[in-house]
């Protein structure tokens, strides 16, 4: 069943003109090891390379979900500070430059800059950290941590998309697709010297 699913992937990528991208290198090992009488190792090259994808999978879908667990305990609204005083808006409405109050007890809505206040925030779900980091006017927060003692008032410096969760999640679906250095060149090695 396992082998099916590289060979399959294999001749997908023949269609599609990858001629000799990895599942097709992978195939070629298994069927060369089978037809040498070598079948332990025809099984044990498409095991160990299938046990390879099933366990970078997961470690992206444990990141991910740790960083996802952080946004889901985001506050769906602000306290936005207008002219006409406090006004509750979803955090899509906010723009960069707006002025926000935390309330001791909440989350920070977006990153941004304290203006006025001091406090102790809980990191730990950004950083790792678990003790409480002092912060006060000057101050870079990010969206996700828990103001733990005092009001502050913050000036958005990224609205939510462009948010350090954001670029966080966005970073680990860039890494999950993307190849290291090394195994950019094994692939080229590989490409190169199998057909020899």
């Amino acid at each position: 069943m396992v082998a099916g699913r590289v060979i399959f992937s294999a001749i997908r990528e023949v269609i599609s003109r990858q001629l000799l991208a990895e599942h097709f290198l992978m195939s070629i090992a298994s069927i060369g090891a089978i037809y040498l009488g070598e079948y332990t190792e025809a099984i044990a090259v498409i095991a160990l390379y299938e046990l390879g994808q099933y366990l970078e999978a997961k470690a992206v879908s444990r990141s991910r979900g740790a960083i996802s667990s952080i946004v889901s305990l985001k506050p769906e609204l602000a306290h936005l500070k207008t002219n006409d005083g406090i006004q509750d808006v979803k955090l899509g409405a906010v723009k960069q430059g707006d002025l926000l109050l935390v309330y001791p007890g909440e989350r920070i809505p977006l990153d941004g800059r304290i203006m006025k206040g001091e406090s102790s925030l809980d990191t730990s779900g950004i950083s790792g950290e678990s003790a409480p980091m002092a912060v006060q006017a000057g101050d870079e927060v990010y969206a996700g941590c828990l103001n733990q003692s005092g009001l502050l008032e913050l000036q958005v410096s990224h609205i939510e998309s462009e948010s350090m969760v954001a670029r966080i999640l966005s970073l680990i679906d860039n890494a999950a697709s993307r190849k290291s250095r090394q195994e950019r060149f094994i692939t080229r090695f590989a490409r190169i010297y199998t057909p020899i």
